[in-house]
């Protein structure tokens, strides 16, 4: 069951709230146990809050029950990337040259996130100052890709990349300049779209190349994609975004099933299997190519042609972690 709520689309969530059939503690509840559990193996975490996500997800409850969430997705669980600042977390970009001050305001995509009731669960890890395409830094070591412990999950944004990939929650923020959205997201089969410069705030812009930077996520599906784009995060403009905004006929978007889509039982590789795959390769051949999409062809011959089976079986779908 907890599997099974970690691994649900945002939309999926969105739906199930406003029907009052699952509630927003249930899901952090078991985003935050399958953070921990996976943390050792996969490294996708900087800094985990499950105090104030249990509380932030104890409020979302109270406005799903009111029927007044603040957008379709409040009580969605999520986490910062950490070259981005969360009032009361340090930023440490992955360096020692930080320290551990608390940010003294949140950043605006941060700020967007809170006006819409997502429940921020940390910050996720990411390569020494986001310079390079894989994410290691000397703070907090090596992030792994779920699909392959041997693999990096790309970067700059790869815990953002391993955490969604995993099955931890339905997307995580991350930002891109050359590619730190886009090339985990290759690395690991998730949907990562760099959205249009300025279509949301870059700020504080203390970088050299922030007026480059574009502030997006990472997702498991394209519909959760463009739900978090245009109704979560660049549409939330001091007011209620009703959960019937996020339902509307997505039939053509739910068939474009990209890199991991919905759970399913099939046979995958455990952590302790010789080679690692920790994913459950089905999921790209799920994706249909009559579709139309050039995602769907690419997901389809990606499975046929770089993934091979295991050999080994495990229950459940994604990243297993033998107890």
């Amino acid at each position: 069951m907890t599997e099974r709520l970690t691994w649900a689309t945002a939309s999926d969530l969105s739906r199930l709230y406003s029907r009052k059939e699952l509630s927003p503690v249930d899901v952090v509840d078991a985003t935050l146990a399958r953070a921990e559990r996976l943390q050792p193996h996969l490294n996708f975490l900087v800094l985990l809050d499950a105090e104030a996500a249990r509380a932030a997800a104890r409020a979302a409850e109270a406005r799903w029950q009111k029927g007044e969430p603040l957008s379709p997705l409040d009580g969605v669980p999520t986490s910062i990337k950490d070259t981005t600042n969360v009032k009361g977390w340090p930023t440490r970009y992955g360096s020692h040259a930080t320290d551990e001050t608390p940010a003294a305001e949140d950043a605006a995509i941060t700020e967007r996130f809170r006006r819409a009731g997502m429940v921020l669960i940390g910050k996720s890890t990411t390569p020494e100052y986001g310079w390079k395409a894989l994410t290691d830094s000397p703070i907090q070591g090596t992030t792994r890709s779920p699909w392959n412990l041997r693999h990096t999950p790309g970067g700059s944004s790869g815990g953002a990349s391993s955490l969604t990939a995993s099955g931890v929650n339905p997307f995580n923020h991350g930002n891109d300049g050359g590619g730190s959205i886009r090339i985990p997201a290759a690395h690991t089969g998730l949907v990562g779209l760099k959205p249009s410069f300025g279509r949301i705030p870059q700020y504080p812009a203390d970088s050299p190349f922030a007026d480059v930077i574009s502030q997006g996520v990472l997702a498991r599906s394209v519909a959760d994609t463009w739900v978090c784009s245009h109704r979560g995060i660049i549409h939330v403009r001091g007011r209620c975004l009703r959960p019937s905004s996020a339902h509307r006929d997505h039939s053509q978007l739910q068939r474009i099933s990209v890199g991991i889509a919905a759970p399913a039982t099939r046979a995958r590789a455990t952590l302790t299997s010789p080679r690692h795959h920790l994913c459950d390769r089905s999921r790209y051949c799920s994706a249909r190519p009559e579709s139309g999409s050039l995602f769907a062809l690419f997901a389809a011959v990606r499975c046929r042609h770089r993934l091979q089976p295991s050999g080994h079986a495990a229950a459940g779908p994604g990243p297993h972690a033998q107890s």
